[in-house]
């Protein structure tokens, strides 16, 4: 990945993740604190789980009879279009950015429950190997969004601020280095994620 950004790239990049690195580890924290209700919730209220999992069955539904090739554009490109809004989204003071991560922590939690019976190296087996990449992004996509709805939120209170700086520049960190990395995430979530599974 680095090899396809020049050395400018990724000292910008370095230091746009080190300005929101407090985003971003607020990022991290609301997702696992989410991904922790869902599982305790689930496990009080186990018939909310078919509820919950309704987005993900629709999405398997879609990928039934697709082929390989088919089905990691089709992770890249829900991954992709999902962040994007919680970046473009984010000029609503932020919300929606921080509510996007919280409902998928949750329903990462509402799987961990779903699947415990397989047991811990299972769940792992299920999200690591492409979760490693893809999360990370997904934070910093979330984060981004915050930061530029901190400057919508100056901008109401009447404080100097740049909300077009701000998306500008996150959605060049973006499309330069969020949208690869996503896809090498959907190329392993398609070929080598299924493999860790089959052999747990």
């Amino acid at each position: 990945m680095y090899g396809l950004l020049s050395d400018l790239d990724i000292m910008e990049i370095r230091t746009y993740v080190n300005e929101i690195k407090q985003l971003l580890l607020l990022s991290i924290v609301v997702f696992f604190i989410s991904a922790v209700a869902g599982y305790v919730f689930t496990s009080m209220n186990p018939e909310m789980a078919d509820l919950s999992l309704q987005e993900l069955e629709s999405i398997v539904e879609l990928m039934e009879g697709l082929t390989p090739l088919q089905i990691m554009l089709l992770i890249f490109l829900n991954n992709s279009i999902k962040s994007l809004f919680a970046i473009l989204l984010g000029v609503l003071l932020g919300i929606i950015p921080f509510l996007f991560l919280a409902y998928n922590g949750f329903l990462v939690g509402v799987v961990s429950y779903v699947f415990s019976d397989k047991g811990l190296i299972f769940i792992l087996a299920a999200i690591l190997p492409h979760g490693i990449i893809e999360l990370p992004m997904i934070f910093l996509s979330v984060a981004i969004g915050m930061r530029v709805g901190i400057a919508s939120f100056d901008v109401v209170r009447g404080r100097p601020s740049n909300v077009k700086e701000e998306l500008t520049r996150g959605l060049s960190i973006f499309f330069r280095f969020v949208v690869p990395m996503l896809l090498i995430a959907a190329v392993v979530e398609t070929l080598i994620t299924p493999l860790f599974i089959v052999s747990v």
